[in-house]
C-alpha cells in the first residue's frame, strides 16, 4: 500500500471513530449519571457566558475568534454528555430548564469577563479532571477526559486574553462535584 493511501485510510477510520456516539450505556453508577447531569448544566452555563461574552462586543479579531470557537465547543461538549444520559435511559437537561443568572457586571469590561470564564472554566475543567479520575464506564471516562483536555484549552485562551499568559499550573486540581458545584452553583437557576 502507497503511504498516501495509507494515511487516508487511517485518517478516514480515525474520523469515523472521533464521530461516532458511545454506544448505549445500560447501567451507569449513581456517580457516573451524577457527572454527567453535572457536566451537562455546566456546558449549558459555559455556552451562555460565551455567548453573552461574545454579546457584549467588548473582544476583536484573534480573541473575539476564540471565544466563538470555545462557544462552540460548550454546545458540543454539552451534546456528548446529553448523548451519555441518553444512553444510559436519562432525560438529558435542555438550556430551557435553567435560568443562567450571570452578573451584568461581569460583561462590562474584558477583564472582569475574562476573570468570570477562568473561575467558571477552571471549576468545570476540575470535575472532569475528578470524573475521569473516579468513573466506572471507559466510554464515559473517555468522554470526559477528551472534554478535560478541550476545557483546558479554554482556560488557556481565558489566560491569554485576560493576562498574556496562557501557560498555567503543571497540574490543575481535580474539584469533586461539590466543590465545583460552590463556585458554578451562583449562576445557574
Amino acid at each position: 500500500m502507497q503511504r498516501r493511501a495509507f494515511v487516508l485510510s487511517t485518517v478516514a477510520a480515525g474520523a469515523a471513530v472521533v464521530l461516532r456516539p458511545p454506544p448505549a450505556l445500560a447501567a451507569l453508577s449513581e456517580d457516573d449519571l451524577a457527572y454527567a447531569n453535572f457536566g451537562v448544566a455546566a456546558e449549558l452555563l459555559l455556552a451562555e457566558f460565551y455567548r453573552r461574552a461574545i454579546a457584549a462586543k467588548l473582544y476583536h479579531g484573534t480573541s473575539l475568534a476564540a471565544l466563538r470557537r470555545v462557544e462552540f465547543n460548550e454546545r458540543e461538549h454539552y451534546a456528548a454528555l446529553a448523548g451519555v444520559l441518553s444512553g444510559a435511559g436519562e432525560e438529558p437537561p435542555i438550556a430551557e430548564d435553567f435560568e443562567f443568572p450571570l452578573p451584568g457586571a461581569a460583561f462590562r469590561t474584558k477583564g472582569a469577563t475574562a476573570r468570570l470564564g477562568l473561575r467558571l472554566e477552571r471549576a468545570v475543567l476540575g470535575s472532569y479532571l475528578s470524573a475521569a479520575a473516579t468513573i466506572d464506564d471507559r466510554p464515559v471516562r473517555s468522554v470526559f477526559v477528551r472534554i478535560a483536555a478541550s476545557e483546558a484549552e479554554h482556560v488557556s485562551a481565558l489566560s491569554r486574553i485576560s493576562n498574556g499568559q496562557a501557560v498555567g499550573v503543571s497540574f490543575p486540581q481535580p474539584l469533586d462535584l461539590e466543590a465545583a458545584g460552590a463556585v458554578i452553583g451562583p449562576y445557574i437557576g
